[in-house]
């Protein structure tokens, strides 16, 4: 895990989620990014920022 880099980053509150956010998690093998709150699971594509 030492070799991890941060390749891109974006706020919070710039993501139209539903709640607020608990937890964070990324699928590998597409690039998107899970975000998880009280009220639904919502995937984020950064590449189209939708």
């Amino acid at each position: 895990m030492r070799n991890l880099s941060l390749l891109q980053r974006f706020r919070c509150v710039d993501l139209s989620i539903l709640g607020s956010p608990q937890c964070f998690t990324i699928r590998s093998e597409t690039g998107t990014v899970l975000v998880a709150s009280e009220l639904a699971i919502t995937e984020f594509d950064p590449r189209s920022e939708e």
